[in-house]
């Protein structure tokens, strides 16, 4: 009889996990930011951060902040935090914030902010990673320039129709990384 209330007990708590789940995926869903884990693998990063800091502005060189735009279960802020002083992720999804807060938990240059893009405050970094639908990067792209960081989008472009935003910020290069194209942003001084 035991046996069949811990089963019951353990069953109970998956279900109740299972649902905070695919509530937290709707929220992402519903604030126009579907959860897609990033392609991306830790082989990859070296190249990157090589081709980031040769690409960066003179005063970048050693840039010591980064910023990841919907930072999911946290595995881009943990491959960064081994090339930055200090890495900040945002994410809207309850289960994904808490279980990028503990996977990033004994790291203290990781700090992940609860909340959506638009509407929390940005830390001032100096390079922003994200791997976010076109029509999403469209609606932050005032935020973007707003930022004055450099940007690196992972398999998207950032559209820059408008000739105002076009004299603030300039697609500088085109990255091959694996199967997938990093597109390398820097705002115009």
């Amino acid at each position: 009889m035991i046996w069949l209330i811990l089963l019951y007990i353990i069953f109970l708590i998956v279900g109740l996990v299972l649902l905070f789940w695919q509530l937290s995926s709707f929220i992402s869903l519903v604030a126009g930011a579907p959860y897609l884990t990033s392609p991306l693998t830790k082989k990859d990063w070296p190249k990157l951060i090589e081709e980031v800091k040769n690409i960066s502005k003179p005063s970048k060189k050693d840039s010591s902040t980064f910023l990841d735009l919907g930072s999911g279960d946290g595995t881009i802020c943990l491959y960064a935090s081994n090339y930055f002083d200090y890495v900040y992720g945002i994410e809207i999804s309850p289960f994904n914030y808490l279980l990028s807060h503990w996977r990033t938990r004994k790291h203290k240059n990781i700090k992940i902010i609860f909340g959506n893009i638009l509407q929390v405050e940005w830390p001032k970094v100096d390079l922003i990673y994200c791997y976010l639908l076109p029509k999403f990067l469209k609606k932050i792209q005032p935020l973007l320039i707003k930022s004055k960081a450099d940007i690196i989008c992972l398999d998207f472009e950032i559209q820059i129709k408008d000739g105002e935003n076009r004299k603030l910020l300039q697609r500088v290069r085109q990255i091959k990384v694996g199967n997938h194209q990093l597109f390398y942003y820097q705002p115009v001084s």
